[in-house]
């Protein structure tokens, strides 16, 4: 796992200093054993992604390991950056307020049916596109159960939103936060996280002004409050062609 280098460079410090006698808490030097109780890997690519209508989504994709026996629960995650974003909160969980979806389908007389549903999946609104499936997300395990099982790797996404991405952030530029898992214990464990800049959903398309009983030609699928899944609106429609 990954340690950030004042931590490491503190530790050998206070060593010195007990070394040399002064009355220093060696326990800070133990660092390194309590790090390896959590592992905190950095598995497919994690993004800071502007949305098209301001603010910023955090997409990281990691692994947790809990290597002692015991379960370790946890009391707080955060997400710590060379610039404080304010308006930084993890996405709460979907479950708790689902979202509510309509959408036109073609029932078997060919006729135009509406559909109402609701939706679990993780979603960025203003304007954004992303949609992620509750499963494949951490923010309820860790952050409403708070629970990291012994022996079991917890794999998935943590998604957070913010403000607005300051001016001199690039596009494709890399950033280095550092992610602090803090135990029910107040043990404390990190990893530096590589981020990549994308700042191409700052240029939206423009999008046509329709009311929920336009039917155009192929336009169906689930809408709500900014969130759509092109991937749904295509299953829709491949299972109303078939049927």
């Amino acid at each position: 796992m990954q340690k950030t280098g004042n931590r490491v460079r503190l530790a050998e410090s206070l060593k010195e200093l007990a070394e040399a006698g002064c009355p220093v808490d060696t326990s800070v030097a133990d660092m390194e054993d309590q790090q390896v109780d959590v592992e905190i890997n950095q598995v497919g690519e994690s993004l800071m992604l502007q949305q098209p209508y301001g603010g910023t989504s955090y997409i990281l994709d990691l692994e947790f390991i809990n290597q002692t026996s015991k379960t370790i629960y946890c009391s707080e995650i955060e997400l710590r950056m060379r610039r404080e974003d304010a308006f930084f909160e993890w996405l709460p969980d979907p479950k708790e307020n689902p979202r509510k979806l309509s959408y036109f389908i073609r029932n078997r007389r060919g006729e135009r049916e509406l559909v109402n549903a609701t939706s679990d999946s993780y979603c960025f609104f203003g304007g954004s596109q992303l949609e992620y499936p509750h499963e494949e997300v951490l923010n309820h395990i860790l952050l409403k159960r708070r629970i990291l099982t012994p022996g079991r790797p917890l794999r998935g996404l943590l998604l957070a939103r913010g403000g607005a991405m300051p001016n001199e952030a690039r596009h494709g530029q890399w950033v280095e936060p550092t992610l602090s898992f803090i135990s029910s214990k107040h043990v404390e464990y990190t990893a530096t996280i590589l981020m990549r800049i994308d700042r191409m959903e700052a240029k939206p398309k423009p999008a046509r002004k329709s009311s929920l009983y336009d039917d155009p030609a192929g336009d169906f699928g689930p809408t709500d409050a900014g969130c759509i899944q092109p991937a749904i609106v295509c299953d829709l429609e491949s299972e109303n062609a078939t049927s």
